[in-house]
């Protein structure tokens, strides 16, 4: 391995262990993939969500793969053909992926997997010169360091949303039936919306509850951390939805 080479697996390598302790962001990868590479990077999920895009001045964008997709889903057909790749492809021709261009495009394709599963698809391409060997090798180490960072971003998730729903079951058996049903007028109130801002009185009034039992669902839920409440005066309660799963559980 060239001592250039090295110092560029380095720089993936210290990526990671910055986002150790901090929320994994796929789109600092692409810009370091795309600084030691110089190419454009795209790297899309399994299910062919862009997770990172990089895109430098100096290399034409294609279409189907520029930054204005960040967070949405590419061309199904691309996808599907990015999923056929088991193995890296360096300088492949855009046709086999089913993208037409004028320009002439040098493309690399990585699998991205990691425990015998397919998280996703790591594309670089540039106009100047085909990827060389080294190029292949720094690419592949990144589909593994990458591949680390979004098991770890699953694994996360399901921690974040088994904390949810464990949140939404406790405060939901130490409520009443009559503050189930004062939050079931407030869901009503807020008309699907996460936030809004209330009046107390006129809703137990109408709702036919007492107030006191209103309030104290209210305070159930935000000591919780399901939702959040503050007063604002003459004009009402605010009340914000901070579990999504807490307003699904009434549904």
């Amino acid at each position: 391995m060239s001592i250039e080479l090295l110092d560029k697996t380095r720089k993936i390598n210290r990526l990671l262990n910055k986002q150790e302790e901090n929320v994994v962001d796929f789109k600092e990868f692409c810009q370091t993939l795309s600084g030691t590479l110089a190419a454009n990077v795209v790297l899309a999920s399994s299910k062919g969500k862009i997770l990172g895009v990089m895109e430098r001045k100096e290399i034409p964008v294609i279409d189907s793969m520029q930054s204005s997709l960040y967070g949405e889903h590419i061309d199904t057909k691309l996808q599907n053909r990015l999923m056929d790749i088991l193995s890296t492809n360096e300088n492949v021709n855009l046709s086999i992926l089913g993208v037409s261009v004028a320009e002439i495009y040098h493309v690399m394709v990585t699998p991205v997997c990691m425990g015998g599963e397919r998280l996703g698809s790591l594309l670089a391409y540039r106009t100047e010169e085909a990827f060389s060997i080294d190029d292949v090798i720094l690419n592949e180490y990144a589909a593994v360091v990458i591949g680390l960072a979004m098991q770890r971003s699953v694994s996360e998730e399901l921690t974040e949303e088994s904390r949810k729903e464990h949140e939404v079951t406790s405060v939901y058996h130490t409520l009443s039936k009559s503050e189930r049903r004062a939050l079931l007028a407030v869901f009503g109130e807020l008309g699907g919306n996460r936030e809004a801002l209330l009046v107390t009185s006129r809703l137990s009034e109408r709702e036919g509850i007492t107030r006191s039992i209103l309030v104290n669902a209210l305070k159930k839920c935000a000591g919780a951390g399901v939702i959040e409440t503050r007063s604002a005066g003459k004009k009402g309660t605010y009340v914000k939805i901070k579990n999504e799963l807490f307003f699904k559980s009434f549904q």
